[in-house]
């Protein structure tokens, strides 16, 4: 039964018939595994790995049948179905790809054919032929291509003599494209190398533009800094000037109260006592001693103006008050608890008001100017707002600068906003340490 289903698939494979007789095929591959029949086993196998390589070109199936094939084969023992089993496999290798699998497997097939089996020797150099071209070893694709065209020339058969000729030429076209193949490898391989050296150049470039952005920016850094340390210097003097002459005139007033205030109450005296002493009236005793109240008088004032003896005594917010009283029209505004400050600071801030109150009577003609004292735990503010003729803010005159100083070594922020129109408003804020 086997062999009738074996040559019925031959029957439809030669009427071009080859799925229908793919059928029968796998059906004596059953039947020969229950019945144990090795021989038709391989037989059946080895005719399914035909049908599946030739006609449905699927390779991968053509060599699984062909491996079951061949482990029957060498179960059993056959050289002759072994031999078969290694001539399909090769071809289905070659056919996958597979080059060196389709070598070994043919070169076995060769090593197992009998020297009168023509037909399986020439097939399996023509596979190892087109191996060793597809794996580039031209020597020993010349060497099996001249043994391919000995073998044909000893057979004498005109057909061999045709393959032979079809065989070179197909040799000599792969040989070409192989060459071809090589040429445009080495085409593709300076191209890359060429691109590889522009992206490098390319690299470079960018990463010396970068350097050199650094080093500007670094440069730039470098002024900036100088610049700082310039202003910082600056401020330094200045903030030195302003302690000495804050110093100065604390200790001028100082002289001016306890020195010369002293000096001319005592003579005040002495004339008053002289006067009660004599009897007559003298007119140039009553003189003298009012030009003594007068001097006394400029003095006490000239001694607060250098440095008010009540900014020690009471502090900031009194001080500026009475400042503020001594003109009216000057208005002074107080919001917040009224507390101590640390020595610098109230007279610095008291400093600022009488140049802001001045600048606003002097420069700005100011009928009516508002200046407002807030304290709290966190923060000290001075306002000084004026009705004047205001000034360019860019312009920036020597006042200011004395007040911008000033506010600078508080590190305090100073706010100016001013209007031809409008006159002027200038805030001096400093942040303060919480109260502990």
């Amino acid at each position: 039964i086997c062999n009738m289903l074996i040559n019925l698939n031959n029957l439809y494979n030669e009427t071009n018939r080859q799925k229908e007789g793919l059928n029968f095929i796998l059906e004596a591959i059953e039947i020969a595994k229950e019945i144990e029949n090795y021989g038709s086993q391989v037989t059946a196998l080895l005719s399914a790995s035909t049908t599946y390589q030739d006609y449905y070109h699927d390779y991968q199936k053509a060599v699984d049948y062909s491996d079951q094939a061949l482990k029957i084969a060498e179960f059993i023992g056959s050289s002759y179905y072994i031999m078969g089993c290694h001539r399909h496999l090769a071809a289905s290798y070659a056919n996958l790809g597979k080059a060196r699998l389709s070598e070994k497997h043919a070169l076995t097939a060769l090593n197992m054919t009998d020297s009168t089996d023509y037909n399986t020797r020439i097939a399996m150099y023509s596979i190892l032929i087109q191996d060793y071209i597809d794996l580039n070893e031209k020597e020993k694709a010349k060497f099996t291509l001249d043994t391919l065209y000995d073998l044909m020339l000893k057979n004498s058969d005109a057909t061999l003599l045709s393959s032979l000729a079809d065989m070179e030429t197909k040799y000599e076209t792969d040989k070409k494209d192989l060459e071809i193949s090589s040429l445009s490898a080495k085409k593709q391989f300076f191209i890359m190398m060429t691109l590889s050296c522009i992206i490098i150049i390319i690299l470079l470039i960018a990463t010396l533009l970068l350097l050199q952005r650094y080093q500007r920016q670094k440069q730039l850094r470098m002024k900036e800094h100088l610049a700082k340390l310039e202003n910082e210097k600056q401020l330094i003097a200045t903030q030195s000037v302003l302690k000495g002459e804050d110093a100065e005139r604390e200790r001028l007033s100082r002289e001016l109260h306890d020195g010369l205030g002293g000096l001319l109450t005592i003579v005040k005296l002495d004339l008053g006592t002289l006067r009660q002493s004599v009897n007559t009236q003298f007119n140039e005793i009553d003189s003298t001693i009012a030009l003594m109240d007068q001097s006394i008088e400029e003095m006490r004032r000239m001694s607060h103006s250098l440095m008010p003896e009540s900014l020690h005594h009471f502090g900031l917010k009194s001080t500026l008050e009475d400042f503020c009283r001594k003109n009216t029209l000057i208005h002074f505004h107080f919001f917040g608890e009224e507390r101590r400050f640390e020595q610098n600071i109230e007279i610095n801030f008291y400093r600022i008001g009488c140049e802001l109150i001045n600048n606003a009577l002097k420069h700005a003609n100011a009928t009516q100017i508002n200046v407002q004292l807030i304290t709290s735990s966190t923060k000290l503010s001075l306002t000084v707002q004026d009705n004047g003729k205001g000034f360019d803010i860019q312009k920036i005159k020597q006042g200011l600068a004395t007040v911008r100083a000033r506010a600078d070594m508080l590190n305090a922020t100073l706010n100016i906003f001013s209007n031809p129109t409008h006159g002027s408003e200038i805030i001096v804020d400093l942040e303060l340490p919480p109260l502990s």
